[in-house]
């Protein structure tokens, strides 16, 4: 019964990670075959909603080819900008910079960061009693429990992009927060803490710029030799096992299972077993870093947060 329950247990965990993964490759290739069948514009919204999950450039440039052919030479100029922003090398950025070339008097011009209207009050109820309604009550600053943000950022909005992205946007705009003791982290407007590895991996992908990657936090070389350790014996033990139970009959004269079957699939069931631990915990443990560890001093944390703020507004084209 428990070598049954493990089993299931790693099966249901290898469909969930394999159905999450291959969502967005479903999702693409419904965007390819779209544009590849002349149905652009199924493609642009299907490359905006990868855009939405997952904010790679490729996206972009799909989508101001989808824009081409729909002869909207607008949106197309404002996409290839937004490309040849994050990429400025290879074919893409050359096809992008050869048809901005072509067609520079169609180039839109940044659109101005707006604040949000003030909240409207309510008009006179009774003109007679000189009632009125009272004012609607200012958002609250942003405050995770007993952290507090010692830099906040403020946000682009553009009448062009839906509203839906630009509430993503918000809330994934990164502050530096602090406690009274003076430690400090990056936070997210949305509530979330990022460790400084994260912070530089997605700030280079937002701002294309690599001035970060000497900073990144070297992980445990011990952790990482323990948890290599356990895959490379749980993978031998579950091929070996696999072997032995195969190899030979799987019933003997009397109609039973042999002993060679029965302790080769035990084998392999356990080796199955300790797979999956090392990978559903061991290895995230071993990458896991503390959110207050740096190697960013403190005077830069502001000036970095600032332009990893303006390279994710860009990505998502709330700014040129």
């Amino acid at each position: 019964m428990t070598c049954r329950f493990v089993v299931v247990v790693m099966v249901c965990l290898l469909v969930l990670v394999e159905r999450t993964a291959g969502a967005d490759d479903a999702l693409k290739r419904k965007a390819e075959a779209a544009a590849q069948g002349g149905n652009y514009q199924r493609a642009t919204i299907l490359y905006r909603s990868l855009l939405d999950r997952d904010p790679q450039p490729e996206y972009l440039l799909e989508l101001a080819r989808c824009y081409r052919k729909l002869n909207d030479k607008q949106q197309a100029v404002v996409h290839y900008q937004k490309y040849v922003g994050i990429i400025s090398e290879g074919a893409g950025a050359k096809e992008a910079q050869t048809y901005l070339a072509m067609n520079g008097e169609q180039r839109t011009q940044q659109v101005e960061p707006t604040r949000a209207p003030p909240p409207l009050v309510a008009q006179q109820a009774d003109d007679s009693e000189g009632a009125h309604a009272p004012p609607a009550a200012a958002p609250s600053t942003y405050n995770p429990g007993s952290v507090y943000p010692v830099s906040a950022s403020s946000y682009a909005y553009n009448a062009n992009v839906p509203w839906g992205i630009q509430e993503k946007v918000r809330k994934w705009h990164v502050n530096v927060c602090g406690d009274e003791s003076g430690s400090w982290k990056f936070c997210e407007v949305g509530g979330r803490n990022r460790s400084e590895n994260d912070f530089i991996k997605r700030y280079a992908r937002f701002t294309g710029s690599s001035e970060l990657n000497h900073c990144v936090t070297p992980h445990s070389p011990i952790g990482f030799s323990v948890v290599g350790g356990l895959s490379a014996v749980s993978t031998i033990m579950l091929g070996a096992g696999f072997g032995l139970a195969f190899s030979g009959q799987e019933y003997n004269d009397a109609g039973r299972r042999t002993s060679r079957y029965i302790n080769g699939l035990d084998v392999a069931i356990t080796g199955a077993a300790i797979l999956s631990i090392a990978t559903v915990f061991g290895w995230p443990f071993t990458v896991f870093q503390p959110r207050t560890q740096h190697n960013i001093q403190r005077e830069q944390a502001d000036r970095l947060a600032k332009e990893y703020n303006r390279g994710l507004e860009r990505t998502y084209g709330l700014t040129q």
